[in-house]
């Protein structure tokens, strides 16, 4: 894991989310891989308990603008009790615009029907 994929999911994990423990434990011995170039990441095999969470979605961060005044929105996943990934959504913008994670404002998925 790089140092920035590493502050990535820390900042998304500084959340506060149903099985937010369980989520903890698994980053601690979680091997990512990138799948894009635009940061996203999958997890592998990371150890600990299941994530008890109803929701795909853990976490949410937004990130500040770019010089176009375009956010980036983060969503840190999971798969079946598992830590799954981390996508970057870009609505348009600069496709090199990676923000220090301390910038984000970050939360927990709140889904309303």
């Amino acid at each position: 894991m790089t140092a920035y994929e590493r502050a990535v999911l820390d900042r998304l994990l500084s959340a506060e989310f149903p099985g937010r423990e369980a989520a903890l434990i698994q980053a601690k011995t979680a091997r990512v891989q990138s799948i894009d170039d635009d940061g996203c990441f999958d997890f592998h095999a990371p150890d600990g308990p299941d994530i008890d969470c109803e929701y795909f979605v853990l976490s949410e961060g937004l990130g500040p603008t770019d010089s176009y005044d375009t956010p980036i929105l983060l969503t840190l996943f999971q798969r079946k009790g598992r830590l799954g990934g981390v996508e970057f959504t870009r609505f348009d913008g600069d496709p090199n615009y990676f923000p220090d994670p301390r910038e984000w404002t970050v939360g927990p998925f709140e889904f309303t029907p």
